[in-house]
């Protein structure tokens, strides 16, 4: 394969890699907007399913992974802004979503 060839077969996996990202990014949006949205009624019975906890390492990963897509977003719509803020607002998304997710049992 030519050099040109596998730096276009790159690209386009890059390419795609951000596209799925854009959709992940998108969806977890969308359900922070749920969720910031919803009514702060809590339900009236608890439900009685087993719970699964996530450990620091899956938030950790979830944390980064957002905070990566925000920047590859923000970079590619040529916006302002840094890592740091980057990450600060993916935790707090990471965290809404979790609580949202306890919640709903």
């Amino acid at each position: 394969m030519t050099e040109k060839a596998t730096e276009k077969l790159s690209m386009k996996r890059l390419a795609d890699d951000i596209e799925a990202l854009r959709k992940q990014v998108a969806a977890l949006e969308k359900t922070v907007a749920q969720q910031k949205a919803a009514p702060a009624e809590k339900p009236k019975a608890k439900p009685t399913g087993a719970r699964r906890e996530i450990s620091v390492e899956q938030r950790h990963a979830l944390v980064e992974t957002l905070a990566h897509f925000k920047a590859a977003r923000r970079a590619q719509a040529g916006q302002v802004g840094d890592a740091e803020s980057d990450w600060l607002e993916a935790e707090g998304e990471v965290t809404l979503l979790l609580a949202a997710l306890r919640s709903d049992g």
